[in-house]
């Protein structure tokens, strides 16, 4: 398994580098860093640690469905329907409306994230909340639609607006660590994990959750930058098939 992930990290770090048309030498150990954490960075974060933060939630979120960044089933309305009142949490981070309403207040987006939650986001959040709020007999209405139903996609899951969903969702993950007076590293190593969480879930909702938190955050696993660097340096000029 070893082998298998350091030949395929390899093949994938030699094609970015020498399919860049410029490159007349092998990276260095400054070139693969940088080229493994472009690989891994997903659209819309821009701090790791917010990101592997995020990836935790997404594994507690959505534990037993194989959950991936960016991955169309992950753009849902939550399927628990017990929530007093209704719940309109949605999508890989389970944001909900009035959480979005409150990052609008007071969290760090760009202008195009504002738009995105104003003109889109809390829209559909109201929907949500008339379309899956009224009983047994709620798909006997004239205007019931079920997009907007629990499970339903609620007119949110376009590709192009992923990237602004995560801006979102870094927003309320760095809103939420800020009220709960923690760090990412703190949330990250553990002394600051209970706190952070009680302020992103409800604590009746906690018992599976934390011990997929935990394996969320784990750091996927890489072959050494140096290691990599020194073996690319091998392949002189590039690698057969690049040529």
């Amino acid at each position: 398994m070893a082998d298998k992930l350091n030949n395929e990290f390899l093949r994938d770090i030699a094609t970015d580098w020498y399919s860049q048309g410029s490159q007349n030498r092998a990276p260095n150990f400054v070139d693969v860093l940088r080229m493994q954490q472009e690989r891994s960075r997903v659209a819309g974060f821009n701090d790791p640690k917010i990101q592997r933060i995020a990836r935790g939630l997404l594994e507690a979120e959505h534990r037993g469905t194989n959950p991936e960044f960016n991955k169309s089933d992950m753009y849902i309305r939550t399927k628990h329907r017990k929530a007093p009142g209704g719940s309109s949490a949605y999508g890989p981070g389970q944001i909900t409306m009035n959480t979005a309403k409150d990052i609008l207040n007071r969290g760090k987006l760009s202008p195009e994230a504002r738009k995105y939650i104003a003109e889109r986001f809390i829209p559909a959040g109201k929907l949500m909340l008339r379309h899956g709020n009224e009983g047994p007999g709620r798909g006997n209405k004239s205007w019931f639609d079920p997009t907007y139903d629990y499970g339903g996609q609620a007119g949110l899951n376009v590709e192009a607006e992923y990237p602004l969903y995560n801006e979102l969702w870094a927003a309320t993950i760095d809103r939420k660590l800020r009220d709960a007076g923690v760090t990412a590293d703190q949330v990250l190593d553990g002394s600051g994990r209970d706190a952070f969480l009680s302020k992103y879930y409800k604590k009746g909702n906690r018992g599976g959750y934390d011990p997929a938190f935990a394996r969320g955050i784990v750091p996927e696993k890489k072959p050494s930058a140096f290691m990599t660097a020194a073996l690319l340096n091998r392949m002189s000029p590039k690698p057969k098939g690049m040529q």
